[in-house]
């Protein structure tokens, strides 16, 4: 089973907190980091996304619960939706893209090659996120002014 590795870890965390600021003007700040035992999503919307590579295997998802959800919708597209409709889940997917991309990216910086999948969006109440490597989860809380959302990681040696 691989070690959570902060040379992984902190671009997830960088791009999570550079991509709501640009986008959507939130300031995001991370909670404890727990290891996760169990496949529920922590929120009403997940976005789940791979990143592969030669030294780095692993997935991320961002889950947020419907009320947080909106509100970043009204923040990013300017919109007021009242339930969780196709154009906010386009969103939670750009969303979830920029972050893994800026991930990537900096990834890549750092000499460590990486591809990156397209977003799966998963919906509904304690929706299960079945991550495709095994390894330790790592579940990260995070806090801004809309409400909190979740990471998780999932990194395979």
């Amino acid at each position: 089973m691989a070690k959570p590795d902060v040379r992984v870890i902190n671009p997830v965390l960088r791009s999570i907190v550079e991509t709501l600021e640009k986008m959507a003007g939130l300031e995001a700040k991370a909670g404890q980091a727990t290891l996760k035992t169990d496949a529920v999503g922590r929120g009403q919307v997940s976005g789940v996304m791979t990143i592969t590579g030669a030294q780095i295997n692993g997935s991320i998802a961002i889950s947020l619960g419907e009320e947080t959800t909106l509100k970043l919708t009204k923040r990013v597209l300017d919109e007021d939706h009242d339930k969780i409709d196709g154009a906010v889940i386009d969103m939670i997917g750009e969303i979830t893209n920029m972050v893994v991309g800026r991930a990537a990216a900096l990834l890549n910086q750092q000499g460590e090659m990486v591809k990156i999948s397209l977003p799966t969006i998963i919906i509904g109440h304690e929706h299960l996120i079945a991550h495709k490597f095994t390894g330790p989860k790592i579940l990260l809380p995070f806090a801004t002014e809309i409400g909190e959302f979740h990471v998780e990681m999932v990194f395979a040696a």
